[in-house]
This record gives C-alpha cells, sequence and structure tokens, in this order.
C-alpha cells in the first residue's frame, strides 16, 4: 500500500486564456473553484473580465490521503452559474520525488474538448522536513529572509538639573498720604472751589424798546378809467338799508 506524505499544499490560480464563451451578449465573469477531498475554495469574480481573467486568490490546505484534486472555472450569472470549463490534477506530481512545485499552464477542458489554459502555481511543503519546497527546471522560489536583528536603543545619559535663581522681589506698593481732606458744606454737599481772578461778569446786554407801529385801514381806490366802480372807504351803518322792505332809494 502506498504511503502518502502529509504536508501543506498551497494553490494559487493566476490567469486564464479560455477558448470558449458562455455570453451571447456581453463578457463572462469568471472565477474558480476547486474540490480537493473535503476541502472547496472559490476564487473572487472577475467582472468582464471575458475570456482573459486573473485573480490574486491564494489557497492552503494540509494535504492527508488526497490524492486528486478537481479544478473548474465558471461563468457566475445571476440565476445559475455556467461551466466554462474543468481539469484534473494528481498531487503525487509534487509530495513525491524532488520538484515539490508546479507552476505552468493546466490545459483545461469541457466535455472532452479543449476549451481553455489555466496558469496555476501548486506547491507542497511536507511535515516530515523543515526544508522548503524545491522547484525543477531550473526554477527556485524565492523566500522572505530572517528578520533583521537590531541593535539595542542607545543609552539615555541625563545631565544635572538646571538650578533656577529665584524670582527678584520689589518692594511693595505703598499708596500716598494726603494732609487734610475738602471740606463740604452741609447745604449742598458739594466742595466749594475759589472763583478764579480773571473771571469777571459779562456786560449786561441792551435793552431795545418796542415801537408799536399802526396802520390806518384804506380801501383801494382805482382810477377811473379802468371802468370799475370806486367804493367809499365809509360804508352806511344802517341796518338794515333803508330800502329795506320800502321803497328802493337812490344809491348816493
Amino acid at each position: 500500500m502506498k504511503t502518502m506524505t502529509p504536508g501543506r499544499v498551497t494553490i494559487k490560480p493566476i490567469s486564464a486564456k479560455l477558448y470558449r464563451d458562455t455570453e451571447t451578449f456581453g463578457k463572462m465573469d469568471p472565477y474558480v473553484k476547486i474540490h480537493v477531498g473535503g476541502h472547496t475554495f472559490r476564487s473572487k469574480t472577475k467582472n468582464n473580465a471575458g475570456k482573459t481573467p486573473s485573480w490574486n486568490d491564494v489557497f492552503e490546505f494540509h494535504r492527508g490521503s488526497e490524492e486528486l484534486m478537481m479544478i473548474y472555472i465558471y461563468d457566475e450569472d445571476t440565476i445559475t452559474d455556467d461551466l466554462v470549463c474543468q481539469a484534473s490534477f494528481n498531487l503525487s506530481c509534487i509530495t513525491e520525488g524532488a520538484n515539490n512545485v508546479f507552476k505552468d499552464y493546466l490545459s483545461m477542458e469541457y466535455h472532452g474538448k479543449r476549451a481553455g489554459d489555466l496558469y496555476i502555481e501548486i506547491s507542497f511543503l511536507s511535515s516530515l522536513t523543515s526544508s522548503y519546497p524545491t522547484y525543477g527546471s531550473g526554477m527556485a522560489m524565492a523566500y522572505p529572509s530572517p528578520s533583521p536583528t537590531y541593535a539595542p536603543p542607545p543609552t539615555m545619559t541625563y545631565s544635572a538639573p538646571v538650578t533656577y535663581q529665584p524670582p527678584v522681589q520689589y518692594p511693595s506698593y505703598v499708596p500716598p498720604t494726603y494732609t487734610s481732606a475738602p471740606t463740604f458744606p452741609s447745604s449742598t454737599g458739594y466742595p466749594q472751589y475759589a472763583q478764579p481772578s480773571f473771571y469777571t461778569s459779562p456786560a449786561p446786554l441792551p435793552s431795545y424798546q418796542q415801537v408799536q407801529q399802526t396802520y390806518a385801514p384804506s380801501a383801494p381806490t382805482f382810477p377811473s378809467s379802468t371802468g370799475y366802480i370806486q367804493y367809499p372807504t365809509q360804508y352806511p351803518q344802517q341796518y338794515p338799508p333803508p330800502y329795506y322792505g320800502g321803497p328802493k332809494q337812490p344809491l348816493p
């Protein structure tokens, strides 16, 4: 009975060149689906990638007795995803022998006909050894270098604390003292100040006598040439007129 070598399997689907198109209008939205043993992996969907999709997904699992791995490429649709192509991979290609990495195009088929090529990387790291997987055909895998060693931080030295001089003491403020306060009379409550010598009373204003003018009223006179009647300045004081209620009297 053949013994299976346990270890960690890493799968990286990189890109694909598809010859089959499931879309009549528009472009396909491809993704990769992988079944191995009881594990199922699914990559991200590349919308509108058409026949040349690419991915950056990485899948890992611990291999026990798994031998065959199935790889599918689907076109994601609203209702049902369409199968574009599929392929199988035997893990013994990388778990046995010196070559522990497969990085190449994998031929994909649909109903027995070639439907595309998937560029994929599959590597294996055995649990029985601590060495990294080796590449065949002159290829070598680059792994990150060990973490750099940093020197301990320098010791900080501190000088003596700075001595500060005490603040300068300034004399306290002494308010001035006055000899006597002004006196205020009890009647007004305000201080009386001496009137300056240069102040003199203003001269009295001149008095004016108001002259009352009288005007004698007079009635206007009109020249006879104008054709208007000249009325006397004095009007008869008799009221009612003599002709009121009696015979008419001639005008004066």
